[in-house]
């Protein structure tokens, strides 16, 4: 037998045929990442997005002294003892976070015009669960943040959160 150098044509499309298929694995794997990443980028940032609000809806509400959430479930009215001075009720105010459309909007004192703002967008309640509900002392706080994007759909990020409020007695 002669002693052949180089490969022959059959070991030649064998080794094409496994790097094929090996390119193909990873072609794939890397456009996969590339789908779920913004994907998991969007989910981040909306847990982000509510949980900040969440924190600060229940900061508030630690510190009222009263609550009240209307029937609808869409509008939680507070007090609060800004100089807690608990005994005068005189330097007591009354906010409010209420839903209008997806928005979750703030009013810091109910009896000044127009300083109410919007503090979380995007917001949808969870089926058959409402906002704001109330039992005894405590407050639960539940919804939804969605985003909407042409590449990947709706996207939601569910929070809830239940908050004791502090009692007028200090």
């Amino acid at each position: 037998m002669k002693n052949r150098e180089g490969f022959s044509l059959v070991e030649l499309m064998i080794a094409i045929s496994l790097a094929l298929v090996v390119f193909s694995i990873v072609w794939g794997t890397y456009i996969t990442m590339q789908k779920l990443f913004p994907g998991g980028i969007t989910q981040v940032a909306l847990q982000s997005y509510g949980r900040s609000s969440l924190g600060r809806i229940a900061n508030t509400i630690r510190t009222a002294t009263d609550a009240s959430v209307n029937s609808g479930g869409d509008t939680l009215t507070i007090t609060l003892d800004p100089n807690q001075t608990y005994t005068n009720l005189g330097d007591d105010i009354t906010a409010q976070y209420s839903v209008s459309g997806t928005d979750i909007i703030y009013d810091p004192d109910t009896s000044v015009s127009g300083d109410d703002r919007v503090i979380l967008e995007n917001v949808q309640a969870e089926t058959g669960i409402p906002f704001f509900q109330e039992s005894q002392d405590l407050i639960v706080v539940t919804f939804k943040v969605t985003k909407t994007s042409p590449l990947l759909g709706t996207q939601n990020c569910s929070l809830s959160t239940t908050i004791k409020v502090r009692s007028s007695d200090g």
